[in-house]
């Protein structure tokens, strides 16, 4: 049990730390006027990422119970990113 305590406290330092790296994205990506920035889903991504609404988890992300954008209330449910990897793939 201390251990999984151990791995809990751990993962919230780095969703923080990914919280944090993705809010400096953000604020990047912000500033710059072009409306394919501004529009764009992988700037919305990184924006729900900042805020918690979506955490990286093992290998994937995941949509955290209870976000703004949630479909179905109190459920956790995978994001894919392959919406926004189309987007900027070659």
């Amino acid at each position: 049990q201390l251990q999984q305590q151990q791995q809990q406290q751990q993962q919230t330092g780095v969703q923080a730390e990914t919280a944090a790296q993705s809010r400096a994205l953000v604020d990047t990506l912000s500033a710059n006027p072009d409306p394919k920035f501004q529009n764009s889903q992988f700037l919305q991504f990184m924006s729900r990422m900042s805020r918690g609404e979506i955490v990286v988890e093992g290998n994937g992300v995941k949509e955290v119970a209870g976000a703004e954008q949630s479909r179905q209330p109190g459920a956790e449910q995978n994001v894919t990113g392959a919406a926004w990897a189309n987007e900027h793939s070659a």
